[in-house]
């Protein structure tokens, strides 16, 4: 996910000033405070915010009317063509698990680092902050509250036998520590939400912005048929990672704008930036600079 929008992010102010170690230290400052924002955010929580809440847990609820229906359809169909598309982000596909993904997340840290790209540290250290403190509570406070049984809770695969009326409704409090008590929410689709939510709202990616959502949706849907969450978990899920990714991008605006402006005042308003995107007549890239 990252690697798709790591072109657009090279339309960024570099940090020529700063040394690499302190780049660093500000990254991980930064990425210390977004996380600590995420996990007190419901303290500074107003009506509205509530209330979406509220409306968020109420479909997700309906919404589990629905979810022994889905599983046993997705039993039925879950060897179909269909979801060839989705192979790469299900068990067992090449960007299903961190082996992939954090190495090219490394190296492309590597990149922001020597070029000194500001966009794509943050965008790195946005999705990582959106992540764990996703994952972090989840794994601490849901898992630990609320044990709700997977549709298929062995490891091994979706082999389980379908579900059957009302399975979905097996839930206990509190928690339990077993693997297959986890359905409660749908992690993998949270955390790649956060990561597609961060960067839309964090950066301008036109025409990739579409294309994050879908993807973070794919893997929602791959979760289903693996047999691995409830469509309520999913529901719930993407939406608490979307929140997630929205709350650390309007910080990460926050201080880019600050950073930003600090660096006009001190070059007398003159900017120098590279561009790329979509045009009327196709694709641009190039050079612009401002006085």
């Amino acid at each position: 996910m990252i690697a798709m929008a790591a072109g657009s992010l090279i339309p960024s102010r570099s940090a020529s000033g700063q040394s690499v170690g302190r780049m660093i230290e500000s990254d991980l400052k930064n990425f210390a405070g977004d996380v600590v924002a995420v996990w007190t955010s419901p303290l500074h929580g107003r009506g509205k915010d509530w209330l979406i809440v509220g409306a968020t847990v109420a479909v997700s609820a309906a919404s589990s009317i629905a979810d022994d229906d889905v599983d046993r359809w997705m039993v039925r169909h879950r060897n179909a063509s269909q979801w060839s598309a989705l192979k790469e982000v299900r068990e067992g596909g090449l960007a299903f698990s961190g082996k992939t993904i954090t190495p090219i997340a490394i190296g492309l840290l590597g990149v922001g680092l020597v070029t000194k790209n500001e966009g794509l540290q943050d965008g790195l250290f946005g999705c990582l902050s959106s992540y764990v403190s996703g994952s972090v509570v989840r794994n601490q406070v849901a898992y630990r509250l609320i044990a709700r049984r997977r549709p298929s809770p062995d490891k091994s695969g979706p082999e389980a036998a379908a579900a059957q009326q009302d399975d979905q409704y097996d839930i206990d409090v509190p928690g339990e520590s077993d693997w297959g008590e986890h359905s409660f929410p749908a992690g993998h689709a949270a955390n790649i939400m956060a990561c597609a939510s961060f960067l839309n709202h964090r950066f301008s990616l036109s025409a990739v912005e579409p294309a994050l959502y879908m993807l973070a949706t794919g893997v929602g849907v791959g979760r289903l048929v693996d047999r691995r969450h409830w469509t309520s978990d999913t529901v719930l899920g993407m939406v608490f990672g979307y929140a997630i990714g929205k709350e650390v991008a309007k910080r990460s605006l926050r201080r880019a704008e600050k950073r930003d402006g600090k660096r006009d005042q001190a070059s007398g308003g003159s900017a120098a930036r590279l561009y790329a995107g979509p045009n009327e007549s196709g694709f641009s890239f190039g050079w612009r600079t401002t006085f």
